[in-house]
């Protein structure tokens, strides 16, 4: 239970930011990407993500060989 917990942990945007070491323009570009999987709580309310599906993402980004993400 104890992983699952830290695995499915919702970091807010302050956490996702350091976490990714990006600023807020890098990590609201994110937000816009269809394929970033945050959501937000109610209109205007909060942007979260699940530490576990922010990972999986980050593992499909990195097997793009020759390839980095680039933000729009």
């Amino acid at each position: 239970m104890e992983n699952y917990e830290r695995d499915d942990h919702l970091l807010t945007s302050a956490e996702l930011m350091e976490y990714l070491g990006i600023g807020r323009t890098k990590l609201y570009q994110l937000y816009r990407d269809p394929s970033f999987p945050a959501f937000r709580l109610g209109e205007g309310g909060a942007w979260l993500i699940r530490r576990s599906a922010l990972n999986h993402w980050l593992d499909l980004v990195a097997k793009q060989p020759g390839k980095t993400y680039q933000f729009n």
